[in-house]
């Protein structure tokens, strides 16, 4: 393609087929940017939702690690933990317009490690409607009273 357009009619068509190209492109970049804005913005609140998930699940996460070294203290805490396995997430990566960036996350938690004899006795965590709980203790017999 030379530097310099065609001298007379020649050179009008040449810089009129080079603004027709240049204004496809403009187009199609327009397109893709309208795209990857929606999509920016999916994520946006996808990224909020999950984030504000998130803080709930750590200060939960925080409150029972706070009742677990209550209950069995920190040599039962550092004891579970040298047993446990790493947890492993996988990312699925998406390309839309040319950008490919993560689209879905997946991960695999490892069965969580029962702590002390108190632990036991409450039975284990479960996992309901996304929040972690431990079934109520059994109620405590009642010894008649010493005469």
């Amino acid at each position: 393609m030379p530097g310099r357009p065609p001298p007379g009619r020649a050179g009008r068509v040449w810089l009129v087929e080079r603004a027709d190209v240049a204004r496809r492109a403009a187009e199609l970049l327009d397109h893709k940017q309208q795209l990857l804005r929606g999509e920016q913005r999916r994520l946006s609140a996808l990224a909020e939702r999950t984030g504000e998930q998130w803080r709930e699940l750590a200060a939960e996460a925080d409150s029972w690690c706070a009742r677990a070294l209550v209950a069995g203290g920190g040599d039962d805490l550092r004891r579970g933990a040298i047993g446990a396995r790493d947890a492993h997430a996988q990312l699925t990566w998406t390309t839309q317009a040319g950008v490919t960036y993560p689209s879905t996350a997946r991960t695999e938690l490892p069965p969580l490690p029962v702590l002390g004899a108190n632990a036991r006795s409450h039975g284990p965590l479960t996992r309901t409607g996304g929040h972690w709980t431990r079934p109520s203790a059994m109620p405590r017999r009642r010894l008649p009273p010493r005469w």
